[in-house]
């Protein structure tokens, strides 16, 4: 079932080039229902808290969209905020991808359009995640922009979100992209297969060798643990 979830997801991700078009919709006259940005926001905050040592328990609201236009506008927001390292063309992009891939109602299920977008909150806390759902997601951002990386990166661990331009492009131009590629969805997924303690180290190498030392201890990688 689940190779056979691969395979149906990876044709969807083919056709995202033509999704994420402009085809005349505005996000601005879809405004999305749901619950506010601050509930998704406080999810994220107790995520980075918390250290995991099983699998993650969904603890937060869902949005809930009433259509499609809706559910791209309130995606987006996910992905537009202050600080963000995407543009809103890219958040546009990556909202109208992942509700042709997944459809509306997964979209509501695996968290989008409750608050900002934190690899930490939504691995943790959203969901529920597999791989095949994770590599969707990834292919989404990897579609919509070239700076796909710097999703993982300012939004890992806590106070990744604070990093410079420079040192976010140095930490991503570290990462091959094939394994930035993998530790993004395993980051994401969180197998119990043993494949996360690697990720994270490949994730934790890059950190170094473009960080001072200062950057690097206010990094809590350890919150994948």
């Amino acid at each position: 079932m689940r190779s056979a979830g691969r395979v149906a997801v990876a044709g969807a991700v083919l056709m995202l080039a033509a999704g994420c078009r402009d085809d005349g919709r505005s996000a601005s006259t879809a405004a999305p229902s749901g619950p506010t940005a601050t509930s998704a926001v406080a999810v994220a905050a107790r995520a980075d808290a918390t250290t995991a040592t099983g699998p993650a328990t969904s603890v937060a609201p869902r949005a809930s969209f009433s259509e499609d236009l809706g559910a791209i506008a309130g995606t987006a927001t996910t992905f537009s905020y202050p600080g963000s390292p995407i543009s809103a063309d890219v958040a546009r992009c990556i909202g109208d991808g992942l509700v042709h891939v997944f459809g509306r109602a997964k979209v509501e299920q695996l968290g989008f359009g409750i608050g900002r977008w934190t690899l930490l909150g939504f691995s943790l806390a959203l969901g529920p995640w597999n791989r095949a759902d994770s590599t969707a997601v990834v292919d989404t951002f990897r579609v919509c922009t070239p700076d796909w990386e710097l999703l993982m990166i300012t939004s890992a661990t806590s106070s990744a979100e604070h990093l410079d331009a420079l040192a976010s492009r140095c930490v991503a131009d570290a990462l091959d992209d094939t394994r930035a590629h993998d530790v993004f969805i395993t980051l994401l997924d969180r197998p119990d297969d043993g494949a996360l303690a690697p990720a994270v180290d490949d994730l934790r190498q890059a950190y170094a060798a473009c960080l001072t030392p200062a950057q690097l201890a206010s990094l809590a990688l350890q919150d994948h643990g």
